[in-house]
């Protein structure tokens, strides 16, 4: 049986030398691009810099 994977939620996590930021709710269809110069974006505005950006997708497994 083959397994397929629907992506549920995408959200942008930004990590910091103590503790993270996230950000829920982003579009399902955003870019790995997109979500890079968001975060990049919303860095500038913090006072800490930015270790990490990452990319958090939950998804669901189906069996076919």
């Amino acid at each position: 049986m083959a397994v397929v994977s629907d992506a549920l939620k995408t959200k942008l996590q930004l990590k910091y030398e103590k503790g993270s930021k996230t950000f829920s709710n982003c579009r399902l269809d955003v870019t790995d691009e997109e979500l890079l110069t968001v975060g990049e974006a919303i860095n500038s505005l913090q006072n800490k810099p930015t270790e990490q950006i990452v990319k958090v997708v939950e998804s669901q497994l189906i069996q076919e």
